[in-house]
């Protein structure tokens, strides 16, 4: 049969299902093959999410144990330089400081101090005291003494140079001020005032000059002589920060506690009321610093980083 009769026979339908058929047959090619480009589209976004996440994970980790080794390399090299404190008159008088509040915790430590019936004092974050505005006036209302810690807390922004360290911390000065009715008079440096780990961020060495500049100010820097370890981890219980005092008191007769107001653990609020029932049984009275307690100051780091 010739081409054109057989054109002829074929129905106009027949020509349209097998147009449909074929057109169906492609879109259904396509369709599969869009659908597995997607899929795979898919399993790329999901792993650039998870690596994108771990990274962020990593980063946060890293910030964090970056904060820890400060703090500990800056404990393990003050520990060498504690000094022993000791009043003239052979009193018997401990000092409860609490570092880097306020914090959610702050009221349920306020509580057992008044509990506890003993004042203490607190070196404060200006971060953290806009996070929890009225912590600061509830501390001086209950007779407990509010000084100087820093704005910030950042190692590599305070000590890099003199600049930065006055502007942090007459940041907090004047919050404090303004908060209180009343200049602060003690300040704690961060880290303390022999802090090897302030070098690291200096070309120069700031930190007797940073002495001096607060002393001039009529504010005293206050450092301690007995760690609570309480900011460690794994956290240590109460019974291991109690222990941990007493160990560290020894034979002084007016220890400078260092303990912490931190809100992602409750065991140094648990620790206070046998911290003062072991204490006051060995004849110590609780006091609260001023400029003009017999209290101890480390020996500054004048060296710069090497």
């Amino acid at each position: 049969m010739k081409p054109l009769q057989f054109l002829k026979k074929v129905n106009f339908s027949h020509l349209l299902l097998l147009f449909s058929i074929a057109l169906t047959v492609a879109f259904c090619i396509v369709a599969v093959v869009q659908s597995s480009h997607l899929q795979q589209v898919e399993r790329q976004l999901y792993t650039m999410r998870s690596e994108t996440s771990r990274a962020d994970n990593l980063q946060s980790q890293l910030q964090d144990l970056t904060a820890k080794y400060n703090d500990l390399s800056s404990r393990m090299a003050i520990r060498q330089s504690f000094s022993q404190t000791h009043a003239s008159d052979g009193t018997k008088v401990a000092y409860l400081t609490f570092d880097d509040g306020p914090s959610k915790n702050t009221p349920l430590l306020l509580q057992a101090l008044k509990q506890a019936n003993v004042k203490a004092t607190f070196f404060v974050i200006g971060l953290n005291c806009q996070e929890y505005p009225n912590a600061v006036k509830n501390e001086v209302a209950d007779g407990n003494v509010v000084g100087i810690h820093s704005w910030t807390h950042k190692y590599e922004y305070i000590y890099a140079n003199m600049d930065n360290f006055k502007q942090d911390f007459m940041q907090l000065h004047d919050y404090l001020t303004q908060q209180l009715g009343q200049e602060p008079t003690i300040c704690r440096f961060p880290g303390g005032t022999n802090n090897t780990v302030s070098k690291k961020y200096t070309k120069e060495p700031i930190m007797q000059e940073a002495v001096n500049w607060s002393e001039s100010l009529g504010i005293r820097p206050i450092d301690w002589d007995a760690d609570a370890g309480d900011a460690e981890t794994p956290i240590p219980t109460k019974e291991q920060i109690a222990q941990r005092v007493l160990g560290e008191i020894g034979h002084k007769t007016s220890p400078v506690i260092l303990m912490h107001d931190i809100g992602n653990r409750t065991s140094t609020i648990e620790a206070v009321p046998l911290i003062v029932q072991q204490l006051q049984a060995q004849g110590y009275t609780f006091g609260t610093l001023s400029a003009s307690t017999p209290a101890t100051i480390f020996k500054p780091v004048v060296t710069a980083a090497s």
